[in-house]
């Protein structure tokens, strides 16, 4: 375990990582020692890249999460690996005679997989009902602005926003309420995907040049909900990050393909009254602000 101030994994260096329940091999692309954040615990980080698995999944993760690769850990990850088969495994019953079937045809056809080869989360993931949320192109231009107006230009969105989230959410509900009469559907969709943007926000949506600000606004409101004080710049955002959020979630087919549908109808909300829901007035972080993100 890390003492404060030192990392016990390095960069480049090949580990064992969970992802859920289960443990992957990984590699460490950057390891850093956080203190003083208001969106993270002190202690050691690592972003970590799964091996075999795309870009998207990389990800920064605690020292408790990370394991060195030797044979203890090893056998912890085929444990782990044989529970999770056991707890998936179909009953006998009325399928057994179609996977006995199966497994003679893999017999004789097919290599059967190594006890000790992976299981792959992300196919998991893939085989999963998948939300694809394309994002507008004028969305898509505001989205490259933003990101050039923070990370290049050292601009801040001003805080807090009008209209907020909250706020552009009830309008949007507002709006549909008018056309559609399941009013419990919408108030259910409009509920989760506050919480989302409230939980997602200090981890997933924010620029380094932003975590002063937002550390800022924690300080000097404790109790704040995040979505009264950010806008629809940050919004935006969120819809890049929920393929990735609802990748793992138990909602079946029928209630993905709705909420897809769902969060492109209020994707088109906001490409339709862009004007009144972004701002183009973004603001020049401070000195004082620069400074201390070059000492974080």
């Amino acid at each position: 375990m890390s003492t404060k101030g030192h990392l016990v994994f390095k960069q480049d260096q090949n580990v064992l990582c969970f992802h859920g329940p289960l443990l992957y091999e990984a590699k460490i692309l950057a390891a850093e020692w956080w203190e003083g954040r208001e969106d993270a615990e002190d202690g050691p980080y690592y972003l970590v890249h799964y091996k075999g698995w795309k870009q998207r999944w990389d990800e920064w993760v605690q020292e408790t999460r990370v394991m060195a690769i030797n044979e203890e850990n090893l056998r912890k990850q085929r444990a782990l690996k044989q529970s999770y088969r056991t707890k998936k495994a179909p009953t006998r019953g009325a399928t057994a005679s179609r996977h006995e079937k199966q497994s003679s045809t893999e017999e004789k056809g097919k290599k059967r997989p190594r006890e000790d080869e992976p299981v792959d989360e992300e196919e998991e993931y893939m085989a999963r009902p998948e939300v694809r949320i394309p994002i507008p192109s004028p969305l898509k231009v505001r989205l490259v602005d933003d990101f050039e107006w923070v990370t290049r230009q050292h601009k801040l969105v001003p805080l807090p926003r009008t209209p907020s989230v909250n706020q552009i959410i009830d309008m949007y509900c507002e709006s549909r309420e008018k056309k559609r009469t399941g009013d419990s559907q919408l108030t259910e969709f409009a509920a989760g995907l506050r919480a989302y943007f409230d939980r997602a926000l200090g981890n997933r949506l924010l620029y380094r040049l932003e975590r002063q600000q937002y550390a800022q606004i924690l300080k000097e409101q404790p109790n704040a909900i995040v979505s009264d004080v950010y806008g629809a710049e940050h919004l935006l955002r969120l819809f890049v990050e929920l393929p990735k959020l609802l990748a793992f979630t138990s909602l079946g087919k029928e209630d993905m393909t709705r909420l897809r549908e769902q969060l492109l109808d209020l994707l088109k909300y906001m490409q339709k009254h862009a004007k009144q829901l972004f701002t183009d007035a973004y603001e020049n972080a401070s000195p004082a602000h620069m400074n201390m993100l070059k000492a974080m």
